[in-house]
Protein backbone atom coordinates (compact mmCIF):
# COMPACT_ATOMS: atom_id res chain seq x y z
CA UNK A 1 0.00 0.00 0.00
CA UNK A 2 1.49 3.50 -1.14
CA UNK A 3 1.49 6.22 1.64
CA UNK A 4 -1.65 7.77 3.03
CA UNK A 5 -2.12 11.66 0.71
CA UNK A 6 -0.72 14.70 2.62
CA UNK A 7 -3.75 16.49 3.60
CA UNK A 8 -1.90 19.71 4.59
CA UNK A 9 0.25 19.37 1.14
CA UNK A 10 -2.82 18.93 -0.48
CA UNK A 11 -4.46 21.80 1.22
CA UNK A 12 -1.70 24.11 0.10
CA UNK A 13 -1.72 22.84 -3.50
CA UNK A 14 -5.24 23.52 -4.02
CA UNK A 15 -5.01 27.51 -2.88
CA UNK A 16 -2.17 28.02 -5.04
CA UNK A 17 -4.00 26.54 -7.73
CA UNK A 18 -7.10 28.99 -7.27
CA UNK A 19 -4.60 31.68 -6.49
CA UNK A 20 -3.57 30.90 -10.23
CA UNK A 21 -6.17 31.11 -11.95
CA UNK A 22 -7.12 34.38 -10.75
CA UNK A 23 -4.56 35.45 -11.72
CA UNK A 24 -4.60 34.62 -14.92
CA UNK A 25 -8.62 35.58 -15.29
CA UNK A 26 -6.57 39.06 -14.39
CA UNK A 27 -3.78 38.60 -17.20
CA UNK A 28 -6.54 37.92 -19.88
CA UNK A 29 -9.22 40.28 -19.08
CA UNK A 30 -6.60 43.19 -19.51
CA UNK A 31 -6.80 44.99 -22.57
CA UNK A 32 -5.48 41.85 -25.46
CA UNK A 33 -3.24 39.22 -23.79
CA UNK A 34 -0.31 38.57 -26.07
CA UNK A 35 0.16 35.53 -28.02
CA UNK A 36 2.89 34.55 -25.87
CA UNK A 37 0.15 34.77 -22.71
CA UNK A 38 -2.38 32.86 -24.37
CA UNK A 39 -0.45 30.10 -25.45
CA UNK A 40 1.26 30.07 -21.43
CA UNK A 41 -2.34 29.98 -19.89
CA UNK A 42 -3.57 27.31 -22.95
CA UNK A 43 -0.31 24.81 -21.38
CA UNK A 44 -1.14 26.43 -17.84
CA UNK A 45 -5.09 25.11 -18.42
CA UNK A 46 -4.52 21.57 -19.80
CA UNK A 47 -1.85 21.02 -17.30
CA UNK A 48 -4.44 19.83 -14.80
CA UNK A 49 -7.98 19.11 -15.13
CA UNK A 50 -8.13 21.04 -11.58
CA UNK A 51 -6.53 23.78 -12.99
CA UNK A 52 -9.58 24.14 -15.32
CA UNK A 53 -12.19 23.39 -12.18
CA UNK A 54 -10.44 26.40 -10.48
CA UNK A 55 -10.40 28.89 -13.31
CA UNK A 56 -14.20 28.19 -14.33
CA UNK A 57 -15.06 29.03 -10.73
CA UNK A 58 -13.48 32.41 -11.21
CA UNK A 59 -15.12 32.64 -14.29
CA UNK A 60 -18.78 32.50 -12.47
CA UNK A 61 -17.52 34.28 -9.72
CA UNK A 62 -16.27 37.38 -12.06
CA UNK A 63 -20.02 37.03 -13.84
CA UNK A 64 -21.88 37.70 -10.66
CA UNK A 65 -19.66 39.88 -8.88
CA UNK A 66 -22.13 42.85 -10.53
CA UNK A 67 -24.72 41.72 -8.78
CA UNK A 68 -23.25 41.70 -5.07
CA UNK A 69 -25.10 43.92 -3.11
CA UNK A 70 -22.16 45.25 -1.43
CA UNK A 71 -20.85 46.78 -5.16
CA UNK A 72 -23.70 47.84 -6.42
CA UNK A 73 -24.79 49.84 -2.87
CA UNK A 74 -21.09 51.44 -2.83
CA UNK A 75 -20.84 51.88 -6.77
CA UNK A 76 -21.38 55.41 -7.06
CA UNK A 77 -18.82 56.23 -4.22
CA UNK A 78 -16.26 53.94 -5.86
CA UNK A 79 -16.88 55.21 -9.25
CA UNK A 80 -16.52 58.84 -8.00
CA UNK A 81 -12.93 58.56 -7.05
CA UNK A 82 -11.88 57.35 -10.33
CA UNK A 83 -11.53 53.46 -9.35
CA UNK A 84 -12.12 51.20 -12.77
CA UNK A 85 -13.92 48.36 -13.11
CA UNK A 86 -10.70 45.96 -13.51
CA UNK A 87 -9.26 47.54 -10.66
CA UNK A 88 -12.70 46.40 -8.12
CA UNK A 89 -12.58 43.27 -10.69
CA UNK A 90 -9.25 42.03 -9.32
CA UNK A 91 -10.28 43.12 -5.94
CA UNK A 92 -13.65 40.82 -6.24
CA UNK A 93 -11.18 38.02 -7.66
CA UNK A 94 -8.83 38.32 -4.38
CA UNK A 95 -11.90 37.85 -2.52
CA UNK A 96 -13.12 34.96 -4.20
CA UNK A 97 -9.61 33.07 -4.60
CA UNK A 98 -9.48 33.53 -0.68
CA UNK A 99 -13.05 32.40 0.06
CA UNK A 100 -12.76 29.32 -2.48
CA UNK A 101 -8.88 28.76 -0.71
CA UNK A 102 -10.55 29.04 2.46
CA UNK A 103 -13.55 26.81 1.69
CA UNK A 104 -11.93 23.89 1.00
CA UNK A 105 -9.14 24.61 4.41
CA UNK A 106 -12.30 24.14 6.30
CA UNK A 107 -12.64 20.61 5.12
CA UNK A 108 -9.30 19.60 6.11
CA UNK A 109 -7.68 17.76 9.13
CA UNK A 110 -9.21 18.71 12.64
CA UNK A 111 -7.62 21.00 14.74
CA UNK A 112 -7.36 20.14 18.76
CA UNK A 113 -7.18 23.83 19.35
CA UNK A 114 -7.35 26.73 16.92
CA UNK A 115 -8.06 30.37 17.18
CA UNK A 116 -10.67 33.14 15.28
CA UNK A 117 -9.84 36.17 13.59
CA UNK A 118 -7.96 38.54 16.32
CA UNK A 119 -7.53 35.98 18.89
CA UNK A 120 -4.75 35.17 20.84
CA UNK A 121 -4.86 32.12 22.95
CA UNK A 122 -2.61 29.71 25.55
CA UNK A 123 -3.01 26.32 25.85
CA UNK A 124 -1.04 24.19 28.58
CA UNK A 125 -0.42 20.56 27.43
CA UNK A 126 -0.31 17.50 29.56
CA UNK A 127 3.11 17.70 29.62
CA UNK A 128 3.13 20.69 30.94
CA UNK A 129 4.04 22.68 27.81
CA UNK A 130 2.84 25.66 27.01
CA UNK A 131 1.82 27.32 23.64
CA UNK A 132 1.07 30.75 22.45
CA UNK A 133 -1.09 30.59 19.54
CA UNK A 134 -1.61 33.26 17.34
CA UNK A 135 -4.61 34.86 15.62
CA UNK A 136 -6.25 32.28 13.00
CA UNK A 137 -3.86 29.59 13.86
CA UNK A 138 -4.81 25.91 13.92
CA UNK A 139 -2.85 22.79 15.92
CA UNK A 140 -3.68 19.03 16.25
CA UNK A 141 -2.41 17.12 18.73
CA UNK A 142 -0.54 13.52 18.31
CA UNK A 143 1.46 12.38 21.39
CA UNK A 144 2.51 8.87 21.63
CA UNK A 145 4.33 7.17 24.88
CA UNK A 146 7.78 7.64 22.90
CA UNK A 147 7.39 10.85 20.79
CA UNK A 148 5.35 14.14 21.44
CA UNK A 149 4.05 15.60 18.32
CA UNK A 150 2.26 18.96 17.49
CA UNK A 151 1.10 19.66 13.49
CA UNK A 152 0.44 23.34 13.08
CA UNK A 153 -2.36 23.24 10.31
CA UNK A 154 -1.92 26.65 9.59
CA UNK A 155 -0.96 29.82 11.79
CA UNK A 156 2.24 30.36 14.12
CA UNK A 157 2.43 29.52 17.52
CA UNK A 158 5.17 29.82 20.36
CA UNK A 159 6.31 26.28 21.88
CA UNK A 160 7.99 26.78 25.50
CA UNK A 161 8.29 22.73 25.92
CA UNK A 162 8.77 20.97 29.13
CA UNK A 163 11.92 18.95 28.45
CA UNK A 164 11.58 15.37 28.83
CA UNK A 165 14.88 13.73 27.79
CA UNK A 166 12.95 10.51 26.71
CA UNK A 167 9.85 11.72 24.73
CA UNK A 168 11.04 14.13 22.03
CA UNK A 169 8.86 17.01 20.96
CA UNK A 170 8.41 17.83 17.27
CA UNK A 171 6.22 20.06 15.96
CA UNK A 172 5.45 19.66 12.11
CA UNK A 173 4.49 22.16 9.88
CA UNK A 174 4.00 22.33 5.51
CA UNK A 175 6.93 19.83 4.71
CA UNK A 176 9.08 20.55 7.70
CA UNK A 177 9.58 19.06 11.06
CA UNK A 178 11.02 21.20 13.89
CA UNK A 179 12.79 19.23 17.26
CA UNK A 180 13.10 21.21 20.40
CA UNK A 181 16.72 20.71 21.81
CA UNK A 182 15.71 23.04 24.18
CA UNK A 183 12.32 25.22 25.64
CA UNK A 184 11.41 28.22 23.55
CA UNK A 185 11.17 28.94 19.58
CA UNK A 186 8.07 29.55 17.27
CA UNK A 187 6.91 28.17 14.22
CA UNK A 188 4.64 30.11 11.79
CA UNK A 189 3.18 28.46 8.60
CA UNK A 190 1.10 30.10 5.64
CA UNK A 191 0.42 28.13 2.64
CA UNK A 192 3.69 26.18 1.98
CA UNK A 193 5.99 29.06 3.87
CA UNK A 194 7.87 27.87 7.43
CA UNK A 195 9.52 30.23 9.74
CA UNK A 196 11.53 29.16 12.86
CA UNK A 197 12.56 31.55 15.08
CA UNK A 198 14.59 30.28 18.87
CA UNK A 199 14.39 32.21 21.48
CA UNK A 200 15.99 29.75 23.73
CA UNK A 201 18.07 26.59 23.48
CA UNK A 202 18.17 25.36 20.16
CA UNK A 203 15.90 23.49 17.88
CA UNK A 204 16.90 21.00 14.66
CA UNK A 205 14.77 21.69 11.11
CA UNK A 206 14.31 18.96 8.72
CA UNK A 207 12.81 19.64 5.11
CA UNK A 208 13.24 16.50 3.08
CA UNK A 209 17.29 15.97 3.14
CA UNK A 210 18.52 18.48 4.71
CA UNK A 211 19.07 19.64 8.34
CA UNK A 212 20.02 22.63 9.86
CA UNK A 213 20.38 23.90 13.68
CA UNK A 214 18.97 26.56 14.72
CA UNK A 215 20.42 28.64 17.87
CA UNK A 216 18.95 31.12 20.37
CA UNK A 217 18.67 34.10 18.69
CA UNK A 218 18.31 32.73 15.14
CA UNK A 219 15.33 32.44 12.69
CA UNK A 220 15.21 30.26 9.24
CA UNK A 221 12.38 30.15 6.47
CA UNK A 222 11.90 27.47 4.46
CA UNK A 223 9.94 28.46 1.43
CA UNK A 224 8.20 25.42 0.55
CA UNK A 225 11.72 23.75 -1.35
CA UNK A 226 14.53 24.44 0.17
CA UNK A 227 15.54 25.97 3.94
CA UNK A 228 17.10 29.26 3.48
CA UNK A 229 20.31 30.16 5.37
CA UNK A 230 20.09 31.21 9.10
CA UNK A 231 19.62 34.40 10.12
CA UNK A 232 20.24 36.63 13.19
CA UNK A 233 16.35 36.96 14.93
CA UNK A 234 14.61 40.07 16.16
CA UNK A 235 12.57 38.56 18.71
CA UNK A 236 11.01 41.82 19.35
CA UNK A 237 9.77 42.45 15.81
CA UNK A 238 9.10 38.54 15.06
CA UNK A 239 7.29 38.07 17.87
CA UNK A 240 5.66 41.60 18.42
CA UNK A 241 2.02 39.72 18.07
CA UNK A 242 2.92 38.01 21.28
CA UNK A 243 2.52 41.51 23.54
CA UNK A 244 -0.32 42.85 21.17
CA UNK A 245 1.74 44.48 18.15
CA UNK A 246 2.81 43.76 14.56
CA UNK A 247 6.53 45.25 13.58
CA UNK A 248 6.82 45.11 9.65
CA UNK A 249 10.06 46.67 8.60
CA UNK A 250 10.72 46.94 4.99
CA UNK A 251 8.12 44.52 4.36
CA UNK A 252 5.92 43.89 0.95
CA UNK A 253 2.31 45.69 1.27
CA UNK A 254 0.74 42.36 0.24
CA UNK A 255 2.55 40.25 2.99
CA UNK A 256 1.08 43.28 5.70
CA UNK A 257 -1.97 43.20 4.12
CA UNK A 258 -2.60 39.53 4.74
CA UNK A 259 -1.42 39.52 8.34
CA UNK A 260 -3.13 42.64 8.97
CA UNK A 261 -6.37 40.39 7.91
CA UNK A 262 -5.78 37.74 10.59
CA UNK A 263 -5.48 40.38 13.46
CA UNK A 264 -8.63 42.12 12.12
CA UNK A 265 -12.53 41.86 10.89
CA UNK A 266 -12.61 42.05 7.20
CA UNK A 267 -10.44 42.29 4.57
CA UNK A 268 -7.79 44.50 3.47
CA UNK A 269 -7.03 44.01 -0.58
CA UNK A 270 -4.05 45.21 -2.22
CA UNK A 271 -4.82 45.74 -5.86
CA UNK A 272 -1.77 45.18 -7.88
CA UNK A 273 1.36 43.58 -8.22
CA UNK A 274 3.69 46.80 -7.76
CA UNK A 275 1.62 47.98 -4.90
CA UNK A 276 1.46 44.28 -3.56
CA UNK A 277 5.56 44.35 -3.98
CA UNK A 278 5.92 47.94 -2.40
CA UNK A 279 8.24 47.73 0.98
CA UNK A 280 6.25 49.13 4.29
CA UNK A 281 7.89 50.09 7.47
CA UNK A 282 4.81 50.17 10.27
CA UNK A 283 4.22 49.43 13.83
CA UNK A 284 0.73 48.51 14.75
CA UNK A 285 -1.23 48.30 18.19
CA UNK A 286 -3.41 45.47 16.99
CA UNK A 287 -6.02 46.31 19.64
CA UNK A 288 -6.32 49.58 17.45
CA UNK A 289 -5.68 48.23 14.16
CA UNK A 290 -8.32 49.62 12.17
CA UNK A 291 -6.07 53.06 12.79
CA UNK A 292 -2.92 51.77 10.84
CA UNK A 293 -5.43 51.79 7.46
CA UNK A 294 -6.50 54.89 7.95
CA UNK A 295 -3.15 56.14 7.75
CA UNK A 296 -1.80 54.09 5.04
CA UNK A 297 -2.47 57.23 2.66
CA UNK A 298 0.06 58.78 4.66
CA UNK A 299 2.48 56.08 3.95
CA UNK A 300 2.28 55.06 0.57
CA UNK A 301 1.05 56.22 -2.36
CA UNK A 302 -2.35 54.76 -2.25
CA UNK A 303 -5.80 55.87 -2.05
CA UNK A 304 -7.99 53.68 1.03
CA UNK A 305 -11.32 52.56 -0.27
CA UNK A 306 -13.57 51.78 2.29
CA UNK A 307 -15.92 49.88 0.29
CA UNK A 308 -18.20 47.88 3.55
CA UNK A 309 -16.54 47.69 7.10
CA UNK A 310 -15.78 44.71 6.12
CA UNK A 311 -13.78 45.13 2.89
CA UNK A 312 -11.21 47.88 1.85
CA UNK A 313 -9.23 48.39 -1.38
CA UNK A 314 -6.21 50.28 -1.69
CA UNK A 315 -5.37 51.00 -4.91
CA UNK A 316 -2.15 52.74 -6.25
CA UNK A 317 -2.85 56.72 -6.19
Amino acid sequence: MGDPPDEDGARCDHVRIVEEAASWFAKLNDGKPSRRHRDAFSEWLSANPRHREAYEDIQRLWNTAGELPVLKEHAAAIAAKNTTRRQLGVAVLAVAASALGWRYMSTGPTADYETATGERRNVTLADGSVLNLAAQTRIALAFEPQIRRVILLEGEAFFSVTALLDRPFVVEAAGTTTLALGTAFSVRSYADKVRVVVTEHAVRLRAGARTEQIDAGSRVTFNGHIIGPVEVADSATDLAWREGRLIFTHAPFGEVAATINRWRRGRLIVVGEELALRPVTVIAEIARIDEVIDRLGDILPVRIISVTPWLTLALPA
